[in-house]
């Protein structure tokens, strides 16, 4: 007679086997399972202070750099956005190990790698977009109620005020 016991995790297993005399026999197996993908993701920072990959609020020019490791390459990838749509992908016969993506939105990702036994890994990212440049723009007064106090000087100003955002 055979049977099956399933829906097991990697460990040791002892199983002990009894008939209808009460004699028995005792054997272990070990279950194991590769070793996971190892995948990272990340963003490729953008502009002077190295805080944001996005150059402007609204622009879709992120770059990032992720490397997938594992036991059974070559892997397909996919990038899949916060709403479950897949906006990268690439299948078939996949890659080696790393990829730079090029042209991404801000916002939260997943990059799903599986490997060449259809094995999955999942890993989340942020890119980061720089907010929208704000501010007040106050024209000065030279002579009131004029900004220039003569026709044909030169002699008015702006004055920025609240500068905030950007990169």
């Amino acid at each position: 007679k055979d049977a099956l016991i399933d829906s097991l995790e990697p460990g040791r297993y002892f199983v002990i086997v009894v008939d209808n005399f009460n004699c028995s026999s005792l054997d272990s197996v070990v279950l194991q399972s590769q070793i996971p993908i190892t995948v990272n993701a990340v963003p490729l920072p953008k502009g002077p202070l190295n805080q944001y990959h996005i150059s402007c609020p609204g622009v879709e020019d992120a770059s990032f750099f992720f490397r997938a490791l594992g036991q059974y390459p070559p892997f397909s990838y996919r990038v899949v956005d916060a709403m479950g749509d897949t906006v990268r992908s690439e299948n078939g016969l996949g890659f080696a190990e790393s990829r730079i993506i090029d042209s991404m939105g801000s916002g939260f990702y997943n990059v799903l790698v599986h490997d060449s036994h259809g094995c999955p890994q999942v890993t989340p990212m942020e890119i980061l977009s720089p907010d929208s440049i704000s501010f007040n723009m106050v024209p000065g007064i030279a002579t009131p109620p004029y900004n220039i106090s003569c026709n044909g000087y030169t002699d008015g100003s702006i004055a920025l005020n609240n500068l905030q955002g950007g990169n």
